[in-house]
């Protein structure tokens, strides 16, 4: 009787074993549209489980006619899709790898929920990469969203084109040019309309991105037609406004010929831009990329202004849109780090010899997108440049200053700019990252500039895995650095979750209250070794700027 007794137990146990593992593993599959996708699940340093579904498709594979072209929706599949590792990256200009393909448009979703039925859908992060419209990707080993997930958000990355497969343009409307940045429109639809069976809520969708994701975040804001589909945006390191995010005197049609003359030199394509077009698309991914390493006209395309069409995502100068106030009315988080641009130190002699040459040309300072007014001198505008930067600065923090003059005028210039313009018509929170760590991965200082370098923020988001950095053990760093992570991990979840970094007192984050950005009164958020309010970034250097463009500058304006 007690081995009876044993035997129908343990059928029992078995019995309910099966069936939990048959519902965890249920739960690893979800129905698209298009198809079943099953992921896999992941532990993150924190010791939080959840699922993740790596590489699943959203646009059409954008070969044949739809090189260069705007996404298209996927074809259906049979069966169950494995989406449990990186799929291709795009190709990318001057990084070559076996992973480069033009099958290249998957989106990544990871989200703590493990099982959906009966729970309250979590906030939504939608992450832009940069690599200044040439190179990047979403690869878990550079994005790992484990830092993100321990605080109960909903994390999606995705792949969007580069280089001339996203940014070709021939200026005629035959190829519009943008297809990047149509990808990312493309991808934040397929968010909206699919998050909520991961877990998502697609009411509380946000957006961040940093450097060239910056300024594509800001891109979506541009973007009439992303009503709804988002509800806060955080710009990192970058703008619309930034120079390093259009095109602005470079001819794009100049570049599609150089393109395909690095191909075949031999070919007269009679400035014809269908017969360039044909033989665009008759010649292979790979021979499009190597010929993008050798253009000449410029070493990448970036975002242009189109023509009025359908499909179009940018037709007038964003920062006129910004100053008419045409842009989505959500709130945003937006700032840099406290010098962008130290990361150039790696090359010391080159600037030094720069600033020899801007010594004795004070012209050069002159931003390339500064159109000086008739009657005014560049070179007058060049001095006043000058002396902003360097009269009665010592010789020993000169460099120091022309660091300064590079970090202002290409990254805290125009997202300052962007948050002034946006804040007289929706909620603009402010920041500047200070803290200098090991985490940041860069300890190169140079007298006269600050210490924190462009993407050095990015590190104390994401979980980074390389051969030659790693920060998941937290362990490794100092207590400092630990707590600066943590910090930022909130305010940026925070702001997922409430649209607002502080919205209640805590003790981590010091019971600091982060004010907006407010007409007359430009307060931000200092995030140093401590969190302070202080107000006036980069001052007197910024007031200066836009005291320059409104006095000598002639509009439009595009970037800042």
């Amino acid at each position: 009787m007690q081995c009876v007794t044993i035997i129908v137990i343990m059928k029992v146990f078995l019995t309910i074993f099966c069936i939990v593992k048959w519902t965890l593993a249920a739960d690893l599959q979800i129905t698209l549209p298009y198809g079943t996708i099953d992921g896999h699940e992941l532990t993150s340093p924190g010791n939080v489980t959840f699922r993740a579904f790596q590489g699943i498709p959203y646009a059409a594979t954008p070969v044949g006619t739809l090189r260069f072209q705007a996404p298209q929706a996927p074809a259906s599949w049979d069966g169950v899709k494995e989406t449990v590792k990186d799929s291709h990256t795009c190709f990318s200009v001057k990084n070559d790898s076996d992973e480069e393909n033009e099958d290249c448009l998957y989106i990544n979703v990871f989200t703590p929920i493990l099982s959906i039925e009966n729970v309250t859908k979590l906030a939504v992060m939608v992450w832009i990469y940069g690599g200044a419209y040439r190179t990047g990707s979403s690869k878990y080993n550079n994005f790992g969203p484990d830092f993100l997930i321990e605080k109960d958000v909903v994390v999606v990355t995705f792949n969007y084109r580069v280089g001339p497969f996203g940014f070709l343009a021939t200026e005629d409307g035959l190829v519009p040019g943008n297809a990047g940045l149509k990808d990312q429109a493309f991808a934040l639809q397929w968010v909206h309309d699919n998050i909520n069976l991961f877990g998502g809520d697609p009411e509380k969708v946000v957006i961040f991105g940093q450097s060239a994701g910056g300024s594509s975040v800001g891109y979506q804001l541009l973007y009439k037609k992303n009503e709804g589909l988002f509800r806060g945006g955080i710009l990192q390191s970058g703008s619309p406004l930034s120079t390093f995010s259009y095109m602005g005197d470079i001819s794009a049609r100049a570049y599609a010929f150089d393109l395909a003359s690095q191909i075949n030199n031999t070919i007269d394509f009679q400035n014809d831009t269908t017969v360039l077009l044909e033989f665009l698309l008759g010649v292979t991914g790979r021979q499009i990329d190597t010929a993008s390493t050798k253009t000449t006209v410029t070493p990448r395309p970036l975002p242009v202004i189109e023509e009025e069409h359908d499909g179009a995502i940018i037709t007038k100068e964003s920062f006129e849109l910004l100053a008419a106030g045409e842009f989505l009315k959500i709130p945003i988080m937006i700032g840099s780090t406290s010098e962008e641009d130290i990361v150039a130190a790696t090359d010391l002699a080159k600037m030094e010899a720069e600033l020899e040459k801007a010594t004795n040309q004070h012209s050069r300072l002159v931003p390339i997108d500064f159109k000086v007014k008739d009657g005014v001198s560049k070179d007058d505008v060049g001095d006043k440049i000058y002396n902003l930067y360097f009269d009665g600065v010592s010789s020993e923090e000169r460099l120091g200053h022309l660091f300064r003059y590079h970090s202002h005028n290409q990254y805290t210039k125009p997202v300052t700019k962007h948050a002034e313009l946006a804040s007289n018509l929706t909620d603009v929170y402010f920041y500047i990252f200070s803290h200098d760590g090991p985490m940041g991965n860069f300890s190169i200082t140079v007298p006269g500039a600050d210490k924190v370098g462009h993407s050095e923020d990015t590190k104390y988001l994401w979980k980074v895995t390389s051969k030659s950095y790693q920060n998941g053990d937290l362990s490794q760093f100092p207590t400092g650095d630990v707590i600066a992570h943590k910090r930022l991990i909130e305010l940026w979840t925070n702001f997922a979750k409430y649209l607002n970094p502080t919205p209640e007192q805590s003790d981590l984050l010091q019971n600091i209250t982060w004010p907006k950005v407010a007409p007359g009164n430009f307060q931000y958020l200092d995030i140093g070794d401590d969190l302070v309010v202080l107000k006036n970034p980069k001052a007197p250097y910024y007031q200066s700027w836009s005291d320059y463009y409104d006095l000598y500058a002639k509009r439009p304006f595009t970037t800042f």
